[in-house]
């Protein structure tokens, strides 16, 4: 990712997971230590087309006494819960990641079923936070994510990004982040 217009980032962070033997998910950024996230997954069945990870399940996601779970699966509603048990310390939270609101779920709901390489997440999807009166729309078609923001935090704009053969993304956001993305 790239600096965001008007932010003071760093110009290099990176996610970095791997599915292989134990999960592992990993946040790095320019000057700030590496953030280990635990990651823990009950999977189930869910077609995510040419995304090369098996996405359905119950997931939860634990760093620096944040946790967050999700249920992912076919029901055309995909569940987050936002649950900090304690105060984040600045610095230890992977900017520009909004941190999870206490006691927040966040509820993304299919509204409608499209074609996409993206298997079952084909479709237009509005997301809402329980605590909060912003909404994303979200809609996967082909090999393309378009994701509008109306919220009262840094999530607000939008966000294009069109995937390629061998899991290459690109992307950019109305307030000037570049997204990218190679399988490796």
């Amino acid at each position: 990712m790239g600096a965001g217009a008007g932010r003071d980032f760093p110009s290099t962070t990176q996610l970095a997971y791997s599915a292989s033997g134990s999960k592992t998910l990993t946040w790095t950024r320019t000057d700030d230590p590496v953030v280990p996230i635990q990651v823990q997954n009950t999977p189930a069945t869910l077609d995510a087309g040419s995304i090369p990870l098996a996405l359905g399940g119950q997931w939860v996601f634990s760093a620096n006494r944040v946790r967050c779970s999700a249920a992912i699966d076919t029901t055309s509603t995909i569940l987050f819960q936002g649950n900090p048990t304690g105060a984040i310390v600045g610095g230890t939270w992977p900017l520009p990641i909004p941190e999870p609101i206490l006691g927040t779920t966040y509820t993304v709901t299919r509204a409608s079923q499209l074609a996409s390489q993206f298997g079952f997440l084909g479709g237009q999807w509005q997301a809402r936070a329980s605590s909060s009166s912003g909404t994303c729309t979200m809609k996967v078609e082909g090999a393309t994510v378009n994701i509008s923001c109306k919220t009262e935090n840094s999530l607000g704009g939008s966000l294009q990004l069109t995937v390629g053969s061998g899991c290459v993304a690109s992307g950019l956001t109305t307030t000037g982040w570049e997204l990218s993305a190679r399988r490796r």
